[in-house]
């Protein structure tokens, strides 16, 4: 059993390069590529010796490795892609709102004029919360003037975030 055991590990592939071609290759073509190298290698260690087939495996993993990160990235980066029009347009479907605090707005606008989406301004107000516990939100960049303000009228309302909310109008092309 142990000669069987030696002789097996003796054909194997490189364990590393075996994880880093499963960790580049996506889904359901992992198996396939990793069967395919392993066939291969386990025949040229046979025909040519293990330090031949372990330069040549070692070049396939190296070479593919730029092929696999583009191609993992890119489908990544379609498949982010299609989640946020799916996201988009089941909120426009369900009439949708965008929620967004004050902080934020500059940049909420920036992005959506440059995705295309069309919003009108729904509304905007100071907190969800009731009153009593109103105190616990205040704004972060409260300046001095604020809170002179804030005790000179005995009122915490404008040194709370007001937080603006839209209605999706149309799904981006």
């Amino acid at each position: 059993m142990s000669e069987k055991l030696e002789k097996n590990t003796k054909n194997a592939p490189p364990i590393v390069a075996q994880w880093i071609l499963s960790f580049l290759v996506i889904g359901d073509e992992r198996s396939p590529i990793l069967n395919d190298f392993s066939e291969i290698f386990e025949e040229l260690v046979i025909k040519q010796g293990r330090s031949k087939a372990l330069r040549w495996y070692w070049l396939q993993v190296l070479k593919s490795i730029p092929m696999l990160l583009k191609n993992q990235t890119y489908w990544r980066a379609t498949m982010f892609k299609n989640y946020i029009k799916i996201a988009i347009r089941n909120t426009i479907k369900n009439k949708g709102y965008i929620f967004v605090i004050d902080k934020d707005l500059a940049n909420f606008q920036n992005i959506i004029e440059k995705l295309g989406i069309n919003l009108k301004k729904a509304g905007e107000f100071k907190s969800f919360h009731p009153r009593n516990t109103g105190s616990k939100f205040i704004k972060k960049s409260a300046t001095l003037d604020e809170w002179k303000m804030a005790v000179r009228t005995h009122s915490l309302e404008k040194m709370k975030e007001t937080t603006h909310y839209y209605i999706l109008n149309a799904v981006p092309e």
